[in-house]
């Protein structure tokens, strides 16, 4: 991309982003005159000292002297360099950041990322064509999940086996110590090699907020089995307590509502019956992180967790969260 169009692709970012709204997922603003004042997010006080200015479009806090405009911001609070904080506030806008070389070469982990894709499009494939896939293919039938759903999410179905979807990516040309830093094998503990996490299971893909694969999360086929849900672990690219699963889909749909459901299956079949903004956590409860997440993409938000003991507790937990 030419530096003009560069340019022009930041401003045309900047005066799409409101920066009140903006800096509101983060700390509660009150309006004082011509500007709005809050808790400085960079650092402990008492006695508000942050200023956004929203007719110039900058933040100043007294206090600390941090300021700057929605990129700096961005920047600071999420700890991002600069062409990150680009293009995340404009998948918030909806704007395309063209980035020669879509996957950046100074990101060392940028192959993490093809190696989820990869792993979700073998997954998938099993699940469609594989004929011992056939008891997957009848348990989702008797979740009553559809076969667009199953598009949609890119459901797969991970086969039985010590070695399967790492020999897959291995002839694909990726080493097997990247497959195991991108949490699809895990090493053995006694006589050395590797094995699959997941093994004959249904899997989830997981996406970041800008649709890219970075985990996994596989349920057991029946009532039996332990754990009943294996989650992918933590990973340079997949941090639990800031991914939401369906987030990226539910972003895209602006309704100024969140829906936050308790798994895989209660956000499909809420996407299925129209409600396109549910997300849900991946196996952890809901964490500020997430908050500050929900908070950007909309003003309200929806909690529909299980009605036994359980499910009240958690729901009573997460709304002291959002009105803390």
């Amino acid at each position: 991309m030419q530096q003009v169009n560069q340019e022009a692709v930041k401003q045309q970012i900047r005066e799409a982003t409101d920066i009140v709204r903006l800096i509101s997922g983060y700390v509660a603003l009150k309006k004082a005159g011509q500007n709005w004042v809050g808790l400085c997010p960079f650092h402990s006080e008492k006695t508000g000292s942050f200023n956004v200015n929203a007719s110039r479009q900058i933040f100043h806090c007294f206090g600390c002297g941090a300021h700057g405009d929605v990129f700096k911001f961005i920047m600071l609070r999420e700890g991002l360099p600069f062409p990150d904080a680009v293009r995340e506030l404009g998948r918030q806008a909806g704007i395309a950041v063209p980035v020669p070389g879509e996957l950046s070469r100074e990101d060392p982990d940028a192959d993490l990322i093809r190696i989820n894709e990869a792993a979700k499009d073998y997954f998938h494939k099993m699940l469609l064509k594989d004929p011992g896939a056939e008891k997957a293919r009848a348990y989702l039938k008797s979740r009553e999940i559809s076969p667009d759903s199953v598009e949609t999410f890119s459901i797969g179905y991970a086969p039985p086996g010590s070695r399967h979807c790492s020999q897959f990516l291995e002839r694909m040309g990726f080493n097997l110590s990247r497959i195991e830093r991108a949490g699809l094998v895990g090493a053995n503990r006694s006589g050395g090699g590797f094995y699959e996490r997941f093994r004959d299971r249904l899997v989830f893909p997981v996406l970041n907020a800008r649709g890219e694969c970075v985990a996994f999360g596989g349920r057991v086929l029946g009532p039996e089995g332990v754990p009943k849900y294996l989650n992918s672990p933590e990973t340079p690219v997949y941090v639990k307590s800031k991914i939401l699963f369906a987030f990226d889909r539910a972003f895209k749909e602006k309704s100024g509502s969140i829906v936050v459901v308790e798994g895989y299956f209660d956000a499909v079949r809420a996407h299925e019956a129209g409600i396109r903004n549910a997300v849900a956590t991946c196996g952890t409860a809901l964490t500020p992180s997430h908050i500050q997440q929900i908070r950007r993409a909309a003003g309200k938000v929806y909690l529909i967790f299980d009605p036994d003991p359980a499910g009240v507790r958690a729901a009573k937990r997460t709304a002291e969260l959002f009105l803390g």
